[in-house]
C-alpha cells in the first residue's frame, strides 16, 4: 500500500476558478457519484480562498496557487475486495484522513487554504489549494522544487506509516504522474479494456504495445480483476507473437526500405510543390523545406518555419506531420508500399489490418484537438495576457470551438485555428484543415495541417440584419487586432465602423492555397459584399495583395477597399495590424488617430498637393 501525493501548477486565476468549480461538482463529473458525499475540511472552497492571500504585486507569469491530490493505494481503503470501486471501510478512511490533515497543516501552515475530501469516486482522495508563499512573495520554484517535492513525499508517508502506507521507491524510473493524470487513474480504475485485433497488428507490425495493454500493466496493482485481464491479454499477445516472429525480419527490411524512399517522392504525396528546378526547394502546409544529399548518401531535409530538420523518409513524415516513430512507418507503408505492410500483419485479418494502417484517411483528426479545460485556458490566456487581445472577443471565440488546443509533447500547448474552403466564408462549413501556432512569446513558428484554407469568425455590426462586410487579412492574430481596433469605434477604421453594418466576417487567409483566397473575392462578390483588404506590410502582405488586385481586375463585380497602409501611416517600424492594436492601447485611440491624420497630410505635403494615382479597376486603397 503506497502513499500519493501529487501536485500541478495553476497560473491564472481562471484555472483557480475551474479548480474549484470542479472540487464543489458544479459541473457534472463523468464517474462521480452524486449520491456519495463530498466534505470540505478546510476553507470555503471559492477562489476568494487563494486570492485574498496573493501578494499585492507579483509577476504575471507567476505560479498562483498549487493544486495538489492526497490519495493512498485503493488497497487501504477496501482491503477485502480492492477492485470494488467506489467501496471503502469508513473507519480506516476516517484515521487516513485525520493523519494527512494534521501533516498538511503542520507542512503548509496558513499557506494551506482549501482542502475538499472526495468520497464519490472510484477511491477516496483530498484535494488541496496551497499559495506557494515565501516571505510573503510568490515563489513556487523554491517552495516546490524537486528537492522539496521529493521531501514532502517522504515525510507524509512517514506520517501515515502507522496504518501500513508506505512511501514508494526513490528515484524509481516510474514516470511521475500530475494531479491530471493521477485522477484519471482514479476514475478509469473501474472502465473495461480490450485490445482489437487491429491494435495486436499494429503491435506486430511496428513493435508498438496497445495502449491498452499499457492501462492494464498499470492497473495491475489496483485488485485481482485487473491482474486476471492482464494475464489473458499476455496470452493473447503471446499467441500473436509467435506469428509475429516469422515476419520480423521482413518488417525490419521494410523499414529499411521506407527509409531509403527518395524525399522527392514522398514530398508531393504530402501536400509540398517543388520551387526549384533543382528540385532542393519545396513549399508546402509547414512552410519551406530544402533537402540535400547527406555525407553517407541518405538524404536529409530541413523545415524552415519549423526550426527543425531530419534525414530519410521516415523522419520527414513523422516531423511534416507531426507523427510519432510508429505512426509514421504505418503513414509511409500504407502510401509506399501498402500490401507489404498488410502482409506483414498476418495476425489478423486484412480488413482489419487496413483499418489499422490507415491514419491518413479522413475517418481520424487531422490533429489531436484537447477537450481538456485546462488547455484551452492556457491558449485563451496566451491571447488575451500576451496577445493583449480583449478577453470579451477571444473568449467567445474558444467557446465556438473556433479557437483549439493541441499538445505538442510534453507540457508544450499549441493554438489551433480550424480552417475551411474560401467559398463558406460566413457560412456554416466543415473543416478542411488547421493552423497551428506556438503559444508561448518565444514560439513564432506556425504550421498547416489536412488542406490549406481560411480561418474566420463573424463580428455582429451595430445594425442587426444590415449589410455584410468581409475584412481579408493575415495571421489569426493580425485578424483578431484588426477587428479589436474597430471595436473600438474610435474613427480609427472607419470603413468598419459605420452604422449599417450587420455583420463583419474577419478572414485570415495568410498560408491560403491562391485559389481559396479567389474564392473569398468570389463569393463575396455574388453576395454584393464588400471586402476590405488589411494586410500587414510585409513580403506575405505583399504577396497576398497582388493576388486580391489581380482577382479584383477579372471579377467585374468585386468591390474591394484597402486599410492596409493605415500600418505604415502609424510608424514605419510597425510589423502590422497587431502592433497597430499595442500602440492604440499604449498611447490611446485619440492619440493614434492624430498621429495618423499627420502623417497622412504631411504624405500630401511630399507629393506636392498632387492626388494619388487612380487605383486599379475594382478596387480603392484607403487608408482610414
Amino acid at each position: 500500500m503506497l502513499a500519493v501525493l501529487r501536485f500541478q501548477k495553476l497560473k491564472t486565476k481562471q484555472e483557480i476558478s475551474a479548480m474549484y468549480v470542479h472540487w464543489r461538482r458544479d459541473k457534472h463529473t463523468p464517474n462521480a457519484d452524486p449520491h456519495r458525499k463530498i466534505e470540505f475540511l478546510l476553507g470555503a472552497c471559492t477562489a476568494d480562498d487563494v486570492t485574498w492571500k496573493l501578494p499585492a504585486k507579483f509577476r504575471s507569469n507567476a505560479v498562483l496557487a498549487m493544486e495538489g491530490v492526497v490519495s493512498a493505494s485503493p488497497s487501504y481503503f477496501r482491503p477485502e475486495d480492492p477492485s470494488k470501486a467506489g467501496s471503502f471501510d469508513p473507519a480506516r478512511t476516517a484515521e487516513w484522513v485525520e493523519r494527512s490533515l494534521a501533516w498538511l497543516k503542520s507542512e503548509f501552515g496558513d499557506r494551506l487554504v482549501s482542502v475538499v475530501l472526495h468520497l464519490d469516486e472510484a477511491t477516496p482522495h483530498v484535494h488541496i489549494a496551497v499559495v506557494p508563499l515565501k516571505d510573503g512573495k510568490l515563489c513556487a520554484r523554491e517552495v516546490f522544487n524537486p528537492a522539496e517535492l521529493e521531501r514532502m513525499q517522504t515525510e507524509y508517508a512517514q506520517a501515515v506509516v502507522p496504518l501500513g502506507i508506505q512511501r514508494g521507491r526513490k528515484k524509481s524510473l516510474a514516470k511521475h504522474q500530475e494531479v491530471a493524470q493521477y485522477y484519471g487513474r482514479v476514475r478509469e480504475a473501474v472502465e473495461p479494456l480490450a485490445v482489437s485485433a487491429g491494435e495486436l497488428a499494429m503491435m506486430q507490425l511496428i513493435g508498438r504495445t496497445p495502449p491498452a495493454l499499457a492501462k492494464l500493466q498499470a492497473q495491475a496493482a489496483d485488485g485481482q480483476q485487473a491482474r486476471e485481464e492482464v494475464v489473458h491479454l499476455r496470452d493473447e499477445a503471446a499467441r500473436a507473437s509467435r506469428i509475429a516472429d516469422e515476419a520480423k525480419q521482413e518488417r525490419q527490411a521494410l523499414q529499411n526500405r521506407l527509409r531509403a524512399v527518395p524525399l522527392a517522392d514522398v514530398l508531393p504525396q504530402l501536400g509540398y510543390r517543388a520551387t526549384s528546378k533543382t528540385g532542393a526547394d519545396w513549399i508546402g502546409p509547414a512552410g519551406r523545406i530544402t533537402t540535400k544529399a547527406g555525407a553517407d548518401g541518405r538524404e536529409t531535409f530541413r523545415l524552415h518555419d519549423l526550426g527543425t530538420g531530419g534525414r530519410g523518409a521516415i523522419d520527414l513524415v513523422k516531423l511534416a506531420e507531426g507523427l510519432d516513430f510508429a505512426a509514421a512507418v504505418a503513414w509511409l507503408a500504407t502510401s509506399q508500399t501498402r500490401d507489404a505492410a498488410i502482409a506483414t500483419a498476418a495476425v489478423c485479418a486484412e480488413d482489419e489490418a487496413r483499418a489499422a494502417l490507415d491514419v491518413r484517411t479522413g475517418r481520424t483528426e487531422i490533429v489531436p484537438i484537447s477537450r481538456d479545460p485546462a488547455d484551452l485556458l492556457a491558449v485563451a490566456d496566451s491571447l488575451v495576457f500576451e496577445r493583449h487581445l480583449p478577453e470579451a472577443l477571444i473568449q467567445p471565440l474558444v467557446d465556438r470551438q473556433l479557437i483549439g488546443a493541441a499538445r505538442s509533447g510534453g507540457d508544450a500547448i499549441s493554438k489551433v485555428f480550424p480552417l475551411h474552403a474560401g467559398s463558406k466564408v460566413g457560412l456554416q462549413a466543415d473543416h478542411i484543415g488547421v493552423r497551428i501556432e506556438g503559444s508561448r512569446p518565444d514560439e513564432g513558428h506556425w504550421g498547416l495541417r489536412g488542406r490549406r484554407g481560411v480561418w474566420s469568425f463573424a463580428y455582429p455590426g451595430p445594425r442587426p440584419g444590415g449589410r455584410e462586410v468581409v475584412v481579408l487579412g493575415q495571421s489569426p492574430t493580425s485578424v483578431m487586432s484588426t477587428c479589436a481596433l474597430a471595436r473600438e469605434r474610435q474613427g480609427l477604421i472607419p470603413a468598419l465602423e459605420q452604422d449599417d453594418i450587420g455583420r463583419t466576417v474577419f478572414v485570415a487567409a495568410e498560408g491560403a492555397a491562391p485559389d481559396e483566397v479567389r474564392a473569398v473575392l468570389r463569393a463575396a462578390a455574388a453576395r454584393s459584399t464588400e471586402v476590405v483588404t488589411a494586410f500587414d506590410p510585409d513580403e506575405r502582405g505583399r504577396r497576398l495583395g497582388n493576388l486580391v488586385r489581380e482577382e479584383a481586375q477579372a471579377t467585374p463585380a468585386a468591390r474591394v477597399t484597402g486599410v492596409s497602409g493605415l500600418v505604415s501611416l502609424a510608424g514605419e517600424n510597425l510589423s502590422g495590424f497587431w502592433s497597430l492594436w499595442m500602440m492604440m492601447l499604449a498611447e490611446g485611440a485619440q492619440a493614434l488617430r492624430e498621429r495618423i491624420e499627420e502623417a497622412r497630410a504631411a504624405r500630401k505635403r511630399g507629393q506636392g498637393g498632387q492626388s494619388r494615382p487612380v487605383p486599379t479597376k475594382g478596387t480603392s486603397e484607403n487608408t482610414m
